[in-house]
C-alpha cells in the first residue's frame, strides 16, 4: 500500500497543487482573498488542485513504469524495482489517475480540460520516448511544471496574469532538468549498453562502450551544462521585469 503512495511522489504532487493555488491567487488578487473561504466561489480552485495532484502522480507512476530497467541501476529502492509495486499494477494505477483527473477537469471548464488532456499525453510521451532526448525532453518537463500556474489561472478563466510566472518556472525547470540529466547519464548509459550487449555481438558492444564512456560522453556533459546555463540565464532575465 505504501508503495502506491510513494510512487506518486507526494511531495511533488503537493508542490504542483500549490502552484495551481498561486496561479489562481494571482487572478483573484489580494483583495479577494476572503473568497477562498467561500466554497461556492472557490470550488474550482480546489478541484483544479486535486486534478493536478492526480495527474502529476500519474505522470510519476507512468515514468517509473517505463523506467524500470534504468531504475534497477539508478534507484533500486523505488517501488517497482524493490517489488513493492508490480509493473502491471503501476500501469493500471497511472491509467486510472490520468482518466480520473481528465474527467474531473471537465467539471471546471473547457480550458482546464484541454490543459489536463494535453499534459497527460505529454507525460506519457515523455516517459516513453522523450526523456532521453536532452533538449526536447527538458522543454517538455519545463512546460509541464510551468503549466501548473497556467492551470490555476485557467480555473479562474484568466491565463494572462500567470503567464510570466509560467515562463519563469519553465526556464528554471529546464535548467534544473539538464543538470539532473548529467547526474543520471552514467546509470542510463550502463542500462543501454547492457541491452545493446544482449542484442548484438559482444565485440561491437565493447567498442561502443569505449566511445560512449570516453569522448562522446564528455561531449554530452559539456553540451548539457551549456544548455543548463542558458536556460537559467533566461529565467533570471525575465524575472525582475515581468514578475512583480
Amino acid at each position: 500500500m505504501f508503495g502506491y503512495i510513494e510512487i506518486l511522489r507526494p511531495g511533488n504532487c503537493i508542490m504542483s497543487a500549490v502552484a495551481v493555488f498561486i496561479g489562481a491567487l494571482l487572478v483573484m488578487g489580494g483583495g479577494n482573498i476572503n473568497l477562498l473561504l467561500d466554497f461556492t466561489s472557490s470550488y474550482r480552485i480546489y478541484l483544479a488542485m486535486l486534478v493536478v495532484f492526480m495527474i502529476t502522480g500519474a505522470g510519476n507512476a507512468i515514468n517509473d513504469y517505463f523506467d524500470v530497467e534504468s531504475d534497477r541501476i539508478n534507484r533500486p529502492r523505488r517501488p517497482i524495482p524493490s517489488g513493492r509495486v508490480s509493473v502491471h499494477g503501476a500501469l493500471l494505477y497511472a491509467s486510472a489517475l490520468f482518466i480520473t483527473g481528465i474527467i474531473l477537469s471537465g467539471f471546471i471548464n473547457y480550458f482546464c480540460f484541454l490543459i489536463a488532456a494535453i499534459n497527460s499525453i505529454l507525460l506519457i510521451l515523455y516517459s516513453k520516448n522523450l526523456q532521453n532526448k536532452i533538449l526536447i525532453g527538458n522543454l517538455v518537463i519545463g512546460y509541464l511544471v510551468g503549466s501548473t500556474f497556467l492551470f490555476g489561472g485557467a480555473a479562474m478563466k484568466n491565463l494572462a496574469l500567470p503567464f510570466w510566472l509560467f515562463l519563469l518556472s519553465m526556464f528554471s525547470t529546464i535548467s534544473r532538468e539538464i543538470v539532473k540529466d548529467i547526474e543520471d547519464m552514467e546509470g542510463d548509459r550502463k542500462s543501454f549498453l547492457k541491452r545493446l550487449t544482449y542484442r548484438i555481438k559482444k565485440g561491437i558492444a565493447e567498442r561502443f562502450r569505449l566511445g560512449e564512456g570516453g569522448i562522446e560522453l564528455a561531449f554530452e556533459v559539456k553540451r548539457a551544462r551549456l544548455l543548463s546555463f542558458m536556460a537559467l540565464l533566461t529565467a533570471v532575465v525575465i524575472s525582475p521585469s515581468r514578475i512583480s
